[in-house]
């Protein structure tokens, strides 16, 4: 069983991510896109392709960050189960699976949306790049993830096997 101290450290982890989360929905996403205007651009015409861009950007984000927010919802349930003692299990083994899939899902959708507006709506170029990069990392997290699910899967297996021969 896991001590108390790493049961809590993951849980901090966790709430960070909540917190960090709370911040992205309330602060920082409505700030960029009220800052994302294209300069370039002037008159009626490029009033409207600012505001779909706005739109679309809008989607994007908060889209994404749903999907995160369920991530955090399964990987909640998945420490409860490990505080309770609940290590090896198939549910284990299957709630990390969904929660990769998940996160690949988003991470991919991020990192196309923000390619998407790179080309076609480049007005912040770092800003675009930072998110691009951030979006690829969370494919790569959830790489992690899916090939944890299938440790802990192969180890329920091996557990439950000696759980037969003692």
């Amino acid at each position: 069983m896991l001590s108390r101290k790493v049961i809590r450290s993951m849980y901090l982890v966790f709430i960070f991510a909540c917190v960090l989360g709370v911040f992205l929905l309330g602060v920082f996403y409505p700030y960029l896109l009220l800052q994302d205007v294209n300069p370039a651009l002037t008159g009626a015409e490029a009033d409207r392709f600012n505001l779909v861009m706005r739109i679309l950007k809008g989607f994007l984000y908060y889209g994404c960050t749903l999907l995160a927010t369920v991530d955090v919802v399964l990987g909640f349930v998945f420490l409860h189960r490990f505080q309770k003692g609940e290590v090896y299990s198939y549910r284990n083994a299957s709630l990390l699976k969904r929660g990769a899939i998940l996160l690949m899902v988003d991470g991919i959708l991020f990192s196309l949306g923000n390619i998407f507006f790179l080309i076609f709506y480049p007005f912040d170029f770092m800003m675009e790049t930072i998110f691009l990069l951030i979006g690829l990392c969370l494919v790569a997290f959830s790489l992690l993830l899916l090939s944890l699910s299938s440790f802990v899967k192969d180890s329920t297996d091996l557990k439950k096997e000696n759980d037969l021969t003692i």
